[in-house]
């Protein structure tokens, strides 16, 4: 549900405050959308060797990566309240946007 992510910007935005922000909405290559795998594709994930990406394999010391190299620090880990509720929106392309946009304007999300 796209309250939500308007949602969730609003909470960054009120506890993590700086002057740039960015989201990226990011999947397995199918956006929204979500299917199986078919089992062709899972034949060839079967026969296929897992990359792995560490300091080794990189060649980079492993102070300066992940955890140990974050400028920012972990307080906490915690999964959000699940909403189960949502809102369906209709219309031409010019009307969603409009809906959309009002939203995220009345969560204060953007100016």
């Amino acid at each position: 549900d796209w309250k939500h992510l308007a949602e969730f910007i609003a909470w960054g935005k009120r506890n993590y405050p700086a002057k740039h922000y960015m989201v990226i909405v990011w999947d397995h290559g199918n956006g929204w959308k979500s299917r199986l795998a078919s089992l062709k594709g899972k034949m060839r994930a079967k026969k296929t060797t897992a990359i792995v990406l560490n300091a080794q394999t990189l060649k980079v010391d492993a102070q300066k990566i992940g955890l140990n190299g974050s400028p920012t620090q972990v307080l906490r880990s915690f999964m959000p309240e699940r909403k189960t509720s949502g809102e369906k929106v209709s219309g031409d392309l010019a009307t969603l946007v409009e809906k959309i946009k009002s939203a995220i304007l009345d969560l204060s999300v953007i100016k």
